[in-house]
């Protein structure tokens, strides 16, 4: 099609809207009229065309697309830019998007699976001479994900990609939130990301994970957000049991969990009083003895790293102190023994 589209165009007598009407035909044309759109790519005063193309032998949601870019020049046109998608093509965004005077394509690429489609976000920057990825690092998947362009933070250059998403559609995947990832251009630079927020959520696992976010930063935020955030976890009475694996006893089990995690939190922070008192008020007896083998290896050492070393231990030949949050669903975050005390 790329051939015969450059083949068309360079063809005195026929017309942009007629390739539109002869690829609608085709059944190729991704979206009708919206798989072709012209674009000042060049220059300002530039007439280019993107085209968004499908396999009209096996049409969308399923298939595969490609994207193709033709520049206008003096003598006629040009394919300038061809890029073939694992799944679906869709064009999301044509122009100057973050106001460094060159400009941007923004398109996805959504492969299907029996529940749920993966959109994989792509930006191409026109340098003069050449299309670059516009993107720092790896081209960021979402699941079930919904696109918009807005200028939200000082921190980029013109307007944000955000994207929302990450909600599987399936059973195995286990309790889920959505989240909200914002995308930068910092002067002008590659997009990257500059925040992931999640949506709210009702199920007490989730303020679980956002609790051991908050611990995974000591090194560079030390232990106070840990501290309030298990705190939080532990005080709170609205949120609700969600695990589809039908783990029993789940609230007092996962708020257990978070009084341990206080414990290694307050001896980090210094508060060893504080610390001696979250131990003593769990339940759970794995959790219990956990925390005692830390509080015990602690004091006898000085050492958060070592008393999490001796836990582990402890952790490796008492797997019902970890094993409850080893398999939430696969859209989770797994759970072994040396992640109950992951200070070393």
């Amino acid at each position: 099609y790329s051939d015969a589209v450059l083949a068309y165009l360079n063809t005195a007598g026929n017309t942009v809207e007629g390739l539109q009407a002869w690829l609608a035909s085709c059944k190729v044309l991704a979206a009708n009229e919206e798989g072709l759109v012209r674009a000042a790519l060049q220059g300002p005063e530039s007439n280019d065309l993107i085209l968004t193309l499908h396999d009209p032998t096996n049409p969308p949601p399923d298939g595969w697309g490609q994207l193709l870019v033709y520049h206008a020049g003096p003598t006629g046109y040009a394919l300038a830019y061809q890029l073939a998608g694992d799944g679906i093509v869709n064009l999301l965004k044509a122009g100057d998007l973050n106001n460094d005077g060159q400009a941007d394509i923004v398109w996805a690429d959504t492969a299907c699976g029996a529940h749920t489609c993966f959109s994989t976000l792509h930006v191409s920057s026109w340098d003069g001479a050449a299309y670059q990825d516009w993107m720092e690092g790896t081209d960021p998947t979402i699941p079930s994900a919904e696109f918009k362009f807005a200028d939200v933070t000082p921190a980029g250059a013109g307007q944000e990609i955000i994207i929302h998403g990450g909600v599987i559609g399936s059973v195995g995947a286990g309790p889920q939130r959505a989240w909200t990832e914002t995308y930068i251009s910092p002067q002008g630079g590659a997009y990257s990301l500059m925040s992931i927020e999640y949506d709210p959520s009702h199920c007490l696992y989730h303020a679980v994970l956002d609790a051991n976010d908050a611990f995974s930063a000591w090194s560079t935020e030390g232990f106070d957000p840990a501290i309030d955030a298990y705190t939080d976890v532990i005080s709170d009475t609205t949120s609700v049991a969600c695990s589809t694996t039908g783990l029993k006893d789940e609230l007092n089990t996962l708020k257990d969990f978070a009084r341990f995690r206080l414990v290694v939190a307050y001896a980090g922070a210094g508060r060893i009083a504080e610390a001696q008192k979250a131990s003593l008020q769990i339940k759970d007896k794995a959790l219990a003895d956990a925390a005692k083998t830390f509080y015990d290896a602690y004091r006898s050492s000085g050492s958060i790293i070592q008393a999490c070393r001796d836990t582990a231990s402890y952790a490796k030949k008492n797997p019902a102190a970890w094993q409850f949050l080893e398999d939430w669903g696969y859209a989770n975050p797994t759970f072994a023994a040396t992640d109950l005390c992951p200070l070393d």
